[in-house]
């Protein structure tokens, strides 16, 4: 009779997990995976005797108290899940902040550029201030540049428009074309040349050229049968008499005008001289 009332006693209790050193890895073993009446850790993913002495010694284990460790989330992760308001006046001060380092500084300078003025601030708008190099190349890249090619686009308003061609290729060996627009603004009254974009190109033959291009052109909302000059330097793929990037534009636009670049112009007439 004493064995049974022992054993009675070893039968797991669900009020235990209620206990503060028992939450979040105590629970009854599966019948079906363990044939005794005991206790399951779920961190250390053990089989515990139902006793309560030896279910507080396992809580104090070093390997128990290191698995606790990695399910609790830190004080810096608790911090993430708050919802942080961010005010229209600090979204403006970022994009401004932004567009001064785009103009004028390297991208980099924004991290200690952010710290000084946090030092100096003497409003919440600039205590508050949380841009750094990675923030601010997102804002410029998915905000600002997004918007700021929407607006040149309104301003060219459909006119006629000519471009500045030339590709390139970078140190990561990544063919670019680069686009340069010269128009007539509409809201400034003046004829502007402003950078159109950036487009990355898989080879750098006339038709490859010419099909990116008037990709572009028509994603961004200009009408290619507007184009009406295009300016490139020397190379054979761009302004080739039979077959190049201006002779394949030309066939849509019988009336497009070629400006070569002046200074490759110079060059080859010299070296011809010089020869």
């Amino acid at each position: 009779m004493g064995k049974v009332k022992n054993n009675k006693l070893r039968k797991y209790r669900k009020d235990w997990e209620q206990n503060s050193w028992a939450k979040g890895w105590l629970s009854e073993a599966d019948p079906l995976a363990n044939e005794v009446n005991e206790s399951y850790c779920k961190v250390c993913k053990s089989y515990l005797r139902a006793h309560l002495t030896d279910l507080k010694k396992h809580s104090t284990t070093k390997v128990h108290v290191e698995n606790m460790k990695m399910i609790k989330p830190s004080s810096n992760q608790s911090k993430l899940n708050n919802i942080i308001i961010v005010t229209n006046e600090q979204k403006e001060l970022d994009l401004k902040l932004a567009v001064y380092v785009a103009t004028h500084s390297s991208i980099r300078s924004m991290d200690h550029l952010c710290e000084i003025l946090k030092l100096i601030g003497n409003n919440s708008l600039l205590t508050n201030l949380k841009l750094h190099r990675t923030k601010c190349s997102s804002l410029i890249k998915n905000v600002l540049g997004p918007s700021l090619l929407e607006d040149l686009v309104k301003d060219c308003n459909t006119g006629p428009y000519s471009l500045i061609v030339d590709e390139s290729t970078d140190i990561s060996v990544v063919k670019y074309l680069c686009l340069c627009i010269k128009y007539f603004s509409i809201k400034d009254q003046c004829i502007k040349i402003e950078f159109l974009g950036l487009v990355e190109v898989d080879s750098c033959t006339a038709d490859l050229l010419f099909q990116h291009l008037c990709k572009y052109i028509k994603n961004i909302g200009l009408d290619i049968n507007q184009l009406i000059g295009i300016g490139t330097d020397g190379a054979s793929n761009l302004c080739g008499k039979n077959h190049s990037l201006f002779a394949l534009l030309k066939k849509n636009n019988p009336n497009l005008q070629i400006v070569r670049c002046i200074c490759h112009s110079l060059n080859n007439a010299i070296s011809k001289a010089s020869d």
